[in-house]
């Protein structure tokens, strides 16, 4: 289950602190009115080309750790312990591109 929504108390600190320097920290939410496009949307737009970028990064990530634990192993054989990384690191990799619940997620096999 992902948890984007929790931040650090150090993180709402310094947004605290910024909010309060901009004069903004008191001051109620923009909410557009309804029936306007922005209010109706449930969802952020963002540019093609930055999800795409976000994407790509995103997925290198997972591939940069799985070649650093396959080449990181001592001999050319793969021992249990590497293989269940890489076995973890595949999963999370689907979840780079797309949304899945892995918990729910069907294992190999």
């Amino acid at each position: 289950m992902r948890r984007e929504f929790r931040i650090t108390l150090a993180f709402y600190d310094r947004m605290q602190a910024s909010l309060e320097s901009l004069g903004q920290w008191d001051q109620p939410c923009a909410i557009p009115a309804v029936g306007t496009a922005t209010a109706d949307l449930p969802f952020w737009r963002i540019p093609t080309p930055t999800y795409l970028t976000f994407l790509t990064q995103n997925t290198n990530r997972f591939l940069f750790a799985f070649e650093h634990i396959h080449a990181a192993r001592p001999t050319s054989r793969v021992s249990y312990e590497h293989s269940k990384l890489l076995t973890m690191v595949m999963q999370a990799l689907r979840a780079s591109f797309d949304s899945c619940d892995l918990p729910r997620a069907r294992g190999p096999g």
